[in-house]
């Protein structure tokens, strides 16, 4: 299925919310919420993001694309997500 901006943006946030962050800290969370200082990521979360993406969303995110500048908001992921899924060919 492709989604658009705003609709994978909305299924990254929720995903983030129920699945990576602790209640207090989802209610907070934005598009701009900066992930790192947030101390959301480590090896079990952007594994479980990783594989969420992979599944939701049928985009595999190149080990290269695995950076800090890739991943600081939820706005900068659902860019990465775009991008990468407009350089995979359709099979």
């Amino acid at each position: 299925m492709i989604y658009s901006r705003e609709a994978l943006l909305v299924r990254l946030t929720t995903f983030f919310k129920t699945d990576l962050l602790e209640p207090e800290d989802a209610a907070a969370l934005t598009a701009q919420t900066p992930l790192y200082a947030w101390g959301v990521f480590n090896s079990l979360s952007t594994a479980r993001l990783i594989g969420f993406i992979r599944e939701q969303f049928g985009v595999a995110i190149p080990l290269q694309q695995l950076t800090e500048a890739n991943f600081s908001t939820l706005d900068k992921i659902t860019d990465l997500v775009l991008s990468v899924r407009q350089d995979t060919p359709v099979t």
